[in-house]
């Protein structure tokens, strides 16, 4: 008897889809999206390889030259002639690419929704793939480094702190702009908040650019000092999964921002395992309101032609500008979060 699987009916759930048809014996396990009204498209598992594909069928009579049926990094694509049709097909290679591969399949997904013309779904298929090709590319295979692992920890225990106490999960995940490179890790209306994460014993504040501690509102620069050791239950993956379970609770669109910021992040799924054995302990929070006066290089007080700054600042220093953690923040949010 043959496994049924259910059809994809939402964005950024494609890589469930194909989770569900792993260790298929079939040669070819496949399942229809519903979501593209107008095509016949799916999601499938090769039973021996195991590798995951998108297969769009089309009209035999619709030309597709040679030379866009090509390999890179990561990503075959192959057209398979039938009786009646043929099917455009794009294979994952590596697994390691798994990630990366399910935004690239979404993305076709959605562009493909609004048409109902094979030739234009064909010819927006091969664009969306030459936009992606460059960025299969650059995606590190090797992870995150120990540096941006606890950078992102930090990052997320700041999102769960807030989050516990009361604050609106839609405004917390909507103003976490570190994944997007902004100069500030969080930005609200009526604060920002820069976040350092370190595990050394006598910290300093290592700051990248003169923007990072400018600002035209309330800054607050949090240090996270944090103990590492071998363990499996204060993870990086861990502190994930606990944040998805809650944004999964709240709505399905707060879920698919948070796991695209991760991709951002690059945080990939297929990593998990090398994050795994890493366990953090917080050793102590400091928080620093930002105002005049405090130890930092800011643009309008750079001299022309002077950039990239990045310096450190010793937590001595600053001293004087310390502030309850995590009161300062939620008072300057009250207003905010009530809307």
């Amino acid at each position: 008897m043959k496994k049924k699987f259910n059809s994809i009916t939402m964005q950024h759930r494609i890589d469930l889809l194909w989770k569900a048809q792993e260790g298929t014996k079939m040669t070819i396990c496949k399942a229809p999206i519903d979501e593209i009204n107008h095509f016949k498209a799916f999601a499938a598992t090769l039973g021996i390889t195991q590798k995951k594909v998108f297969i769009l069928d089309i009209n035999s009579s619709i030309n597709i030259p040679d030379f866009q049926l090509k390999q890179f990094r990561g990503v075959e694509i192959q057209l398979i002639p039938d009786q009646d049709f043929k099917s455009l097909v794009v294979i994952l290679l590596e697994d390691s690419l798994f990630d990366t591969f399910c935004h690239l399949i979404e993305d076709i997904i959605n562009s493909l929704k609004p048409l109902s013309q094979e030739d234009e779904a064909v010819k927006k298929i091969f664009k969306i793939i030459g936009q992606w090709k460059r960025l299969f590319e650059k995606t590190q295979i090797e992870g995150l480094t120990f540096e941006e692992q606890k950078g992102l920890y930090g990052e997320l225990l700041i999102v769960k702190h807030l989050i516990q106490n009361g604050v609106s999960a839609d405004l917390i995940i909507n103003s976490w702009s570190g994944p997007d490179k902004k100069n500030h890790d969080f930005i609200f209306e009526s604060i920002s908040i820069e976040v350092k994460t370190t595990s050394a014993n006598h910290p300093v504040i290592r700051i990248s650019n003169e923007n990072q501690l400018s600002h035209s509102n309330k800054l607050c620069l949090v240090l996270i000092m944090v103990n590492e050791k071998r363990g499996s239950v204060n993870t990086l993956p861990n502190l994930i999964e606990e944040l998805r379970s809650i944004f999964y609770k709240i709505s399905d669109e707060c879920l698919d921002i948070f796991n695209e910021k991760l991709f951002n992040s690059k945080y990939y799924n297929s990593h998990r395992d090398m994050y795994a054995l890493t366990e953090y302990s917080v050793r102590k929070i400091n928080a620093y309101n930002v105002l005049e006066g405090f130890p930092r290089i800011v643009p309008e007080k750079t001299m022309n032609g002077i950039f990239c700054v990045n310096y450190q600042i010793e937590t001595s220093a600053c001293i004087d500008y310390l502030t309850d953690y995590p009161t300062f923040i939620l008072d300057c949010l009250k207003y905010e979060n009530s809307k």
